[in-house]
C-alpha cells in the first residue's frame, strides 16, 4: 500500500471526529476530580449530555459512561468543579435508557453538545442496526439519521424507538 493511499485512509477514518473523541474522562478518571467546568470542556470538549449538574461522557471503545457531578461551594465566584466521578456499563440492553437522554440534547442551546449527542446517538444506532443478526427494514427506515432536529427524532422514540428499546423483562 501507498503512503498516499494510508494517509488517505486515514483520513477519512477520523473525518469527523475531533480531537476530543480520540480519549475522554475515561481515560483520565484519577486527575479530573477538582477540574472546574471551563477545564474539563477544554481537554476532553463537549459532553454528550448534560443534565443539571451532571455531565455524562461515552466512549465507544469501552462501552463505558461516565457522570461528572459538579458542585461549588460558591458558585457566584467560582466555577463549579468536578466532586464525583462515577462510571458504569452501557450496551444494547440499556439502549432504552440513554438513547431519549441523547434525544433531549438534540435540544440543548449549546450546539456543541446537540452535535456530540447526535453523533453518539447515531453511532449506537448503526452499531445496533448492523450488529443485529434479524435485521427489521420496515422498523430501521423509519430512523430519521438525515435529521438532527429534535421534533423529528422525539416523534421516532414516541411512535417506533420505544418498540425496538425497551427495558428487559424479569422472567
Amino acid at each position: 500500500m501507498k503512503v498516499t493511499q494510508l494517509i488517505l485512509i486515514s483520513t477519512l477514518l477520523l473525518s469527523g471526529c475531533s480531537t476530543h473523541e480520540m480519549y475522554s474522562p475515561i481515560d483520565r478518571k484519577p486527575s479530573i476530580i477538582g477540574k472546574n467546568y471551563v477545564q474539563i470542556r477544554k481537554h476532553f470538549g463537549a459532553p454528550h449530555i448534560i443534565e443539571g449538574t451532571d455531565w455524562y461522557y461515552f466512549s465507544s471503545i469501552d462501552g463505558v459512561v461516565c457522570r461528572l457531578h459538579f458542585s461549588s461551594l460558591y458558585p457566584e465566584f467560582f466555577p463549579p468543579d468536578v466532586a464525583t466521578y462515577s462510571e458504569q456499563r452501557f450496551d444494547e440492553t440499556t439502549y432504552y435508557l440513554w438513547i431519549p437522554k441523547l434525544i433531549e440534547q438534540l435540544a440543548q442551546p449549546d450546539p456543541e453538545v446537540a452535535a456530540r449527542a447526535y453523533r453518539f446517538l447515531e453511532f449506537i444506532i448503526h452499531e445496533d442496526v448492523y450488529g443485529t443478526e434479524t435485521p427489521q427494514p420496515e422498523v430501521w427506515d423509519k430512523i430519521p439519521f438525515e435529521s438532527r432536529n429534535y421534533g423529528d427524532w422525539k416523534a421516532w422514540w414516541r411512535n417506533h424507538g420505544t418498540d425496538i428499546y425497551r427495558p428487559p423483562v424479569d422472567e
